[in-house]
């Protein structure tokens, strides 16, 4: 039986997949997941393929440099101890991690989705869901069985962290504004990006990676210390490339996976173990309308491997040591930049639940947290006069174009009266309705059937 918190373990570790156990390949053991999972989903039994847009960033201005605090290993003394943290935040202020009971999931209601509601609901493994923003809408009023959770972006809490470096008082207070503004969120996110995705993924090669690290370390430790009530995470970590030289997850043995892992956990290992949750990005970059990716293994079978590669490679740094924290990924119901796709396109939702949800739950995931930030791209769509910032100068003309062309009927950009009232209603019907679509799905009786298909192959 699938345990609720998403990974398969006990004090002594993880248990290996199925397939691992089985003496299958990876590429056997997704395409018979893809075979049943699509069948589930009532999806074609066909071949197909499938990164948030960074937030938008400010220029960035000199900061002091922070003192940070390196992370701690903990080293067992002989005996119980005598004065153990009672409290999360006793336990942050002494560098030791306490990752809290998972809260209990919320209970679907008929309204929920597809197969809510039905008279094997009870026994049915439970997924939870999670979301940052409702599009369309001017309020966060919660769709059935999704909890909010609150992100903290990196130029709005420090601008000074685009050198290398976060300043952890700073991101204390701006979360203290944050979390004002949405009393009782129980999950949070904090997003640096700029240049840490660059400097974690060279690795400790790179001479910035230790101060990085550390300051990254030092900084959750900040916020769980101040917000012990919050489940904290990094967006998309750990990241892991989705080819390695001209090879695609599907085609790589399992010497090579494994020299792919033992990178990832040496760049993001010490920061993994500060989290409470894990967001690995699981985003859209290759559309199958345009037949992508062009890669060696059939493109369902890339696809899906890549998403179980960022789940497993979470589940394998805690293997044998201790049971992982929740891997709850974050997917987006629109195709994103970084590959061949119509960015800013609504993704069908079969190749929605397929590609990102169905893969990450077989892996063993928990949950699946949703991306739903296009208010933003709706404002910079429709507002006069332009933005003049340089983020919204490259991409206005772009989220126009598909725009235009998926809700427009095929119009170009030019076509369309974006200072108009109805186009504005239009898009914020048409992003509430992809989003909504998206919570249901991942929340469907297709999604739920990976889990147990996962466990079960």
């Amino acid at each position: 039986m699938r345990m609720n918190n998403g990974i398969h373990g006990d004090s002594k570790g993880l248990r290996q997949p199925l397939w691992a156990r089985q003496g299958m390949t990876l590429s056997v053991a997704i395409g018979a997941m893809l075979g049943i999972a699509m069948v589930a989903a009532g999806a074609p039994q066909s071949t197909g393929s499938s990164p948030k847009p960074a937030k938008p960033q400010t220029t960035a201005r000199a900061a002091a440099k922070p003192a940070v605090v390196p992370p701690k290993t903990a080293k067992p003394k002989s005996g119980a101890s005598a004065n153990p943290p009672k409290t999360r935040r006793q336990a942050a202020q002494k560098g030791t991690v306490v990752v809290p009971p998972a809260p209990k999931p919320a209970t679907r209601n008929a309204e929920s989705g597809p197969g809510a509601g039905s008279s094997s609901e009870s026994s049915a493994p439970t997924v939870t869901v999670l979301y940052d923003e409702i599009p369309g809408t001017a309020g966060q009023t919660a769709p059935a069985g999704a909890e909010f959770y609150v992100g903290i972006y990196q130029d709005n809490a420090d601008l000074g962290a685009r050198s290398g470096v976060v300043n952890p008082a700073r991101v204390v207070a701006h979360a203290r504004t944050v979390l004002q503004a949405n009393p009782g969120a129980k999950w949070g996110m904090l997003d640096f990006e700029f240049p840490y995705d660059e400097i974690l993924l060279h690795g400790p090669s790179d001479p910035r990676h230790e101060a990085a690290v550390k300051s990254l370390v030092a900084t959750v430790r900040a916020v769980r210390a101040e917000f012990p009530e919050v489940r904290w995470t990094y967006y998309g970590f750990p990241r892991i490339p989705y080819w390695i030289g001209m090879k695609d997850w599907g085609m790589l043995t399992e010497a090579e996976r494994s020299q792919q892992f033992a990178k990832a956990h040496a760049s993001f290992g010490a920061i993994l173990d500060e989290l409470d949750w894990v967001q690995p990005s699981l985003y859209d970059k290759y559309e199958d309308a345009l037949g992508m990716p062009r890669s060696g293994s059939p493109r369902a079978v890339a696809e899906a491997a890549f998403r179980t590669a960022c789940v497993e490679v979470v589940a394998k740094w805690f293997e044998g040591r201790r049971p992982a924290p929740h891997i709850i990924p974050v997917v987006s119901p629109w195709f994103q930049p970084g590959g061949r796709a119509t960015v800013f396109r609504a993704i069908p939702e079969e190749e929605f639940l397929r590609e990102q949800v169905q893969p990450a739950l077989a892996a063993g995931a928990a949950g699946i947290s949703i991306w739903g930030a296009m208010n933003y791209y709706l404002k910079i769509t429709t507002v006069h006069p332009a933005p003049t910032s340089s983020y919204a100068t490259q991409w206005r003309p772009i989220a126009r174009s598909a725009f235009a062309s998926e809700h427009f009927g095929g119009k170009s950009a030019e076509q369309v009266q974006w200072g108009d009232a109805r186009t504005r209603e239009v898009l914020r019907g048409a992003f509430h309705e992809t989003f909504m679509k998206a919570v249901r799905a991942s929340q469907s009786d297709a999604a739920r059937g990976a889990i147990a298909n996962g466990d079960e192959r």
